[in-house]
């Protein structure tokens, strides 16, 4: 079915984040906002209304909100991000990932550092059919990762610390950004339904309104995580692959990285990458034309050659200087002193 939809790109990215994702989740979300709802309104004694308390339609709105993008964020992750490594999303065309690549990567600016901070670029995953590719060794064979093993690349930070510490940390750090983009949408989603649930009920005490506790209540909130989930699970899902094909191409620019002369190329050798990538072996990070490495890192020893032999050289003739200054005159001293180097004087005097 993926094989026969990608033949099409364009009809499966709509299909997959709009009508697999998008509409599975509207389903799933305003299926749990109604039993919710006819739980705690369906026998209630309060009347249900919009602004006053205990039974607030808007405040309930408000939590379900954040609570709803909070879980959804969480498990999108876990399941699309093992589902991306397994090739089974949509790709982005290339020229989005260029500019996002672009936007993140290669530009400098707060924006930017924002942009990598909210990605977590270096969290991201290769498809199990690209992860040979970018090797250098093509005798080894990448194994396919199981879903634990999954679980543990993507949880697991810090390997010496323990297991609830890294995932209370991986909670923290996804439900962080999962409030930022709820805070956004929460500005635009719900003034526009407060005010649509308001032309529904029946006006009471100045701009109040109330509803009866069956079905409207019930109904408004399955509307409502609909809403929620239709808009929030293709944003999540858009940013778990978009980092991904992001990574990719920070991995693929790194393994060629000898070949590239420009700013960009100190710019991706400065990005850091994660400690624990267990489908990325260490050749991914050697380049892949040995007479290039050898060249260049034969010009740094060489260098380096230089300079500790121009040290030598300078402690001999300070240690020299020192020994004869203690035994001969003043006179002898500044003569010798005077017949080494101008830099030798400056880093004796320095002394």
């Amino acid at each position: 079915m993926i094989t026969l939809f990608r033949k099409y790109p364009l009809i499966f990215s709509i299909v997959y984040l709009f009508l697999y994702q998008g509409l599975g989740s509207a389903i799933i979300g305003g299926g749990s906002e109604f039993g919710i709802a006819y739980g705690m309104y369906h026998n209630s004694p309060h009347l249900v209304t919009l602004w006053a308390f205990p039974n607030t339609l808007s405040g309930d709105c408000a939590l379900t909100l954040f609570i709803q993008v909070g879980l959804t964020w969480v498990v999108e992750e876990l399941m699309v991000g093992y589902d991306d490594y397994l090739d089974n999303t949509f790709e982005f065309p290339n020229w989005f990932v260029e500019f996002w690549y672009n936007l993140v990567v290669i530009k400098t600016g707060k924006f930017s550092r924002f942009m990598q901070w909210y990605f977590e670029i270096n969290n991201g995953v290769m498809p199990y059919k690209d992860n040979n590719k970018f090797s250098n060794n093509r005798d080894i064979d990448l194994k396919k990762m199981s879903l634990f093993q999954f679980l543990k690349r993507h949880v697991i930070k810090y390997p010496n610390e323990k297991l609830y510490f890294n995932i209370i940390e991986w909670l923290l750090r996804k439900v962080l950004r999962a409030m930022l983009f709820a805070v956004t949408l929460f500005i635009f989603v719900w003034p526009i339904c407060m005010g649509i649930f308001a032309s529904i009920g029946t006006k009471i005490n100045g701009h109040d309104r109330y509803f009866n506790n069956y079905p409207e209540p019930e109904l408004m909130k399955l509307s409502y995580g609909a809403v929620i989930g239709m808009i929030t699970t293709p944003c999540s899902v858009a940013v778990i692959i978009l980092r991904n094909r992001i990574y990719e191409r920070v991995i693929r620019d790194r393994s060629f990285i000898f070949k590239v002369n420009t700013s960009d190329a100190t710019r991706i050798l400065n990005f850091s990458m994660p400690n624990n990538v267990e489908e990325l072996p260490s050749q991914l990070f050697t380049p892949p034309h040995e007479s290039d490495y050898d060249s260049t890192m034969g010009t740094i020893m060489h260098g380096d050659l230089e300079i500790e032999q121009e040290e030598e050289y300078i402690n001999e003739h300070l240690t020299e200087e020192k020994l004869q200054r203690s035994t001969s005159s003043p006179s002898t001293s500044n003569s010798m002193v005077s017949s080494l180097p101008k830099s030798i004087i400056d880093n004796s005097v320095h002394e």
